[in-house]
């Protein structure tokens, strides 16, 4: 099944806009999940306390589009100080547009670039949701 291509907003920053013309191919995080597992004093044995749901983690992969290498250049350098300022904001939000839910996120890392053509930059991006920064 084929997804349409959309964007997101992080830290009050459009990244479809003019500026930016980022692409994002939508997804649904799933959290991690994790078995509490406790051991029992003095027996043989453990006892599990249930599931435990991790962070959220958004793994995006975007596209910076310009019609030619200059203005895929200006956008490139436009989308690296937006995501410089997120990850000087720490905490932010995060609003993808594929999805109403709005999310308090933290950038993980820098862009991971993958390919750079004549009119596009290709990265993945890492976001965290921690448990409960769902708005």
């Amino acid at each position: 099944m084929a997804q349409s291509i959309t964007s997101f907003t992080l830290n009050s920053v459009d990244y479809s806009g003019t500026n930016y013309n980022m692409h994002v191919m939508p997804m649904v995080p799933i959290p991690e999940f994790r078995l509490n597992i406790a051991e029992l004093g003095q027996s043989n044995g453990v006892v599990t306390q249930g599931t435990l749901l991790g962070a959220l983690t958004f793994d995006l992969q975007c596209h910076v589009i310009g019609t030619d290498s200059s203005t895929r250049d200006t956008r490139w350098a436009n989308v690296l100080a937006a995501l410089k300022a997120a990850h000087v904001a720490g905490l932010t939000t995060f609003a993808p547009t594929w999805t109403t839910d709005m999310f308090l996120a933290r950038p993980i890392g820098g862009p991971d670039v993958g390919e750079i053509s004549i009119n596009a930059v290709s990265f993945r991006l890492k976001l965290i949701v921690p448990s409960g920064a769902k708005i």
